[in-house]
C-alpha cells in the first residue's frame, strides 16, 4: 500500500494492536495490511480506481460480517480524507489515479 503511487481507494476492514488471523476477518481476500502511526495494524481489501467499485466491495465485505467496513482513499501510499480524494479527482480527473495494473479486477 505504501509503495503505490497515485490515488486509489480501498475498503478498511479493521485496525488491531496485534496481527489477526485471516479467519477472524471472515477470510476476506485479498487482504492488505499496514502499520499505522500508532503502531497498530490496519487491514484493508482491494485497490480500486473508482469509488463505486470500492463501495460495491464495501457492501460485499459488510455482507461477509464486517459491519463497520468503509471506503478509504490513499494518495502516494498515504491515507487521505475522502473529501480530499474527491477534490483531486474533480481537479485532475483520471490523471491522478494509480496505475490501472494495480487495481482489483
Amino acid at each position: 500500500m505504501e509503495s503505490v503511487k497515485g490515488l486509489f481507494f480501498t475498503v478498511q476492514v479493521g485496525v488491531y494492536s496485534k496481527p489477526v488471523r485471516l479467519d477472524r476477518l471472515f477470510n476476506i481476500t485479498p487482504l492488505n495490511s499496514e502499520r499505522t502511526e500508532t503502531a497498530k495494524i490496519r487491514y484493508t481489501t482491494g485497490v480500486f480506481l473508482d469509488m463505486e467499485r470500492a463501495r460495491s466491495r464495501k457492501d460485499e465485505t459488510v455482507t461477509l460480517g464486517v459491519t463497520d467496513a468503509f471506503v478509504t482513499a490513499y494518495l502516494n501510499g498515504r491515507r487521505i480524507p475522502m473529501q480530499e480524494a474527491r477534490a483531486l479527482l474533480a481537479r485532475f480527473g483520471s490523471a491522478v489515479l494509480a496505475d490501472p495494473a494495480l487495481a482489483a479486477p
